[in-house]
């Protein structure tokens, strides 16, 4: 796997295929139809950053943090953001499949009209949570705590939800 150093490469190559990007930190920008693939980027920070119909396929985003993002079209598959921190995030109109957010904390954070399925949020801390519209056919929620969230218009009869919901 290729080792790169700064956002410089990331945003500049269309096809991002086996590099790693590990650390990097990219702020106030667009991040448009690329395709990452079989690709590392833990404990990255992106801050105020809109991604837009870009395909991530196999990518390693463990403890990363994601502060008021964007996610516009995008496609994930059999993707790891276990670990990682979304802040004052959308996901809209996405196709998440598979995507193991086991572990996240989502804060003020929203997933709408989304496909979700066969994703995993296993002991994730969700607080202030929207999740409208969206496809939630196997989705793992277990051992979540999940604080104000909202299923807003989405199936959870497919879902696995457990008793941990925090009341206020």
């Amino acid at each position: 796997m290729e080792e790169i150093q700064g956002v410089e490469r990331f945003l500049n190559d269309r096809d991002l295929i086996d590099r790693n990007f590990s650390h990097i930190h990219f702020s106030h920008g667009l991040i448009e139809d690329k395709l990452i693939d079989s690709t590392v980027i833990n404990y990255a920070v992106f801050e105020d950053v809109t991604f837009k119909k870009s395909v991530f396929d196999i990518c390693f985003m463990e403890k990363a943090r994601f502060i008021n993002c964007r996610f516009l079209e995008v496609r994930m598959t059999h993707s790891l953001v276990a670990g990682s921190l979304f802040q004052d995030c959308l996901f809209e109109d996405c196709d998440l499949i598979s995507v193991n957010f086991n572990g996240i904390t989502a804060k003020n954070t929203s997933w709408v009209s989304s496909d979700l399925y066969y994703s995993r949020f296993i002991s994730a801390r969700l607080d202030n949570v929207l999740i409208d519209d969206c496809n939630l056919k196997r989705v793992d929620f277990s051992h979540s705590e999940r604080s104000n969230m909202n299923f807003k218009s989405s199936n959870v009869q497919d879902a696995y939800l457990d008793s941990r919901e925090v009341r206020e």
